[in-house]
């Protein structure tokens, strides 16, 4: 039987040689307003000073846990957090990034107010390289949201990450089936997971503030030249939980966005066109990308990832339509 300890939130920090950030984001989680918390910092085989830096941490605050393992990636390092994990809540904040001071306080609050499951709150992008951000916001207002439109409100895309932090989830929620991360994905994890979440969750908030920040460097994993996402497990998921029905508009619409999204986030790591166009044919080979960039599918999102979808339907225009608003310096569709 899983111990949960009445109150606590259990931070579970993956790092893996990050020794310039995790700094900053251990002190982000130390400092918070709301002291109940243990953080399990796990260490996936750093080569550089990151280890030590978190053992120094730990020295100072008895809250903090560091873990060693060989270098089995992210979703390995998250199933070792959840596993050691002591609290009543799970919160998921990545090595490189930080929350403000108040997240935790004002984000549980929200919470056990509402009787939630899981509370997520909006994001902050900032390029570690200049000085520009972009922001994911969930509303000016907290949402509350029942099953079916927290499901909804993640495959359209509308103020909510699929990535599983800046959120609070309770940890009976995720070992009630033993929610694990699938090892072995090259991305596409965090998605999967918060499917599962949403798919068990009763009620989910949205809270209308933005705690959590993420930095942005060009040699993350998400800033990484991709392939679209792995929708499979997503549809497998609305399966198993008889939701694949009545979610196949929002689903054909997700796959849209997610692969027009692909398409345009890789077109800067092209410097010819005719190799963004062998790239474009060969993603779209294996993919019903066409008969899904249909008005009817299209209709569902909101108006940028409507024209970006538009955008996607040639080769041509997509190219040199982002190549021109980049150097112009606009952001209307990202």
């Amino acid at each position: 039987m899983t111990d949960f300890r009445q109150g606590l939130v259990s931070f579970i920090v993956p790092v893996y040689n990050l020794e310039v950030y995790v700094d900053r984001c251990l002190d982000s989680i130390r400092n918070q307003t709301y002291k109940d918390i243990e953080i399990i910092v796990i260490d996936d085989g750093s080569s550089d000073t990151t280890a030590e830096k978190v053992a120094q941490k730990a020295s100072e605050d008895a809250r903090i846990r560091l873990v060693r393992q060989e270098n089995a990636g992210v979703s390995m390092a998250r199933n070792t957090g959840l596993e050691l994990a002591q609290g009543e809540y799970v919160a998921f904040v990545d090595g490189d990034d930080w929350i403000e001071p108040d997240m935790l306080e004002n984000m549980l609050g929200k919470l056990i107010e509402n009787n939630a499951d899981i509370a997520k709150c909006g994001f902050v992008f900032r390029s570690v390289n200049s000085h520009r951000s972009r922001v994911l916001f969930t509303g000016e207002v907290d949402k509350i949201l029942n099953r079916e439109d927290a499901i909804k409100t993640f495959l359209l895309g509308r103020s909510m990450s699929v990535c599983v932090c800046g959120g609070i989830v309770r940890r009976d929620l995720i070992e009630s089936d033993r929610l694990r991360f699938q090892c072995g994905l090259s991305i596409g994890e965090d998605g999967l997971y918060t499917m599962n979440m949403l798919c068990r969750a009763k009620k989910t908030v949205l809270v209308g503030a933005n705690y959590y920040n993420v930095s942005v460097r060009e040699v993350s994993a998400t800033r990484a030249k991709v392939l679209p996402m792995e929708e499979n497990g997503i549809e497998r998921v609305l399966r198993n939980n008889n939701l694949f029905n009545r979610m196949l508009p929002y689903y054909k619409a997700y796959r849209l966005r997610a692969i027009s999204s692909t398409l345009i986030k890789n077109i800067s790591s092209f410097q010819e066109y005719n190799e963004y166009k062998k790239y474009y044919y060969s993603i779209l080979s294996d993919m019903d990308f066409f008969a899904l960039n249909s008005s009817a599918n299209r209709k569902l999102l909101d108006y940028k990832k409507r024209l970006i979808s538009l955008i996607c339907k040639s080769p041509f225009l997509s190219y040199y339509i982002i190549q021109l608003i980049e150097t112009i310096g606009l952001k209307i569709l990202r």
